[in-house]
């Protein structure tokens, strides 16, 4: 069975800064989900690749402020030209 999926991310940015994703870093955001989505955090890293953590966020419909650690977490890199 072959499974196709629509992926739509968003990605913000400092142009003049690069952000330090060692030691206690974190994500904290307020976001929205609806019905089976669940976000993932998506950072491009300063050669162009895209690392999408592995823990995600699924609010079931209400605004719910998430905090997300990035010690630890497993990354999958994709290449971010396609």
């Amino acid at each position: 069975m072959d499974w196709a999926c629509i992926v739509t991310g968003l990605t913000l940015r400092d142009r003049r800064n690069y952000l330090d994703l060692t030691g206690l870093a974190r994500l904290r955001w307020i976001v929205r989900t609806n019905a089976i989505h669940t976000l993932y955090p998506v950072v491009k890293l300063a050669d162009g690749m895209l690392a999408v953590g592995s823990r995600g966020s699924s609010t079931d419909g209400e605004f719910v402020q998430v905090e997300i650690a990035f010690s630890g977490m497993n990354l999958c890199f994709f290449c971010g030209h396609s």
